[in-house]
């Protein structure tokens, strides 16, 4: 599958991938998670994903 630029992580969710991995606090890490699935879930990449399935 081909890689386009708009694919690639944006800065704000490498940060939070980054707080992800280097957070050792269990609490933390779920908030980290929770921002970038919440981010992910509200890309506009994701919202075309699901518009063409």
């Amino acid at each position: 599958m081909p890689s386009y630029d708009d694919d690639l992580p944006t800065q704000q969710e490498e940060y939070l991938l980054k707080q992800l991995v280097d957070n050792i606090e269990q609490q933390e890490r779920i908030q980290a998670l929770i921002e970038l699935k919440n981010l992910i879930i509200g890309s506009k990449r994701c919202k075309i994903a699901f518009y063409r399935v």
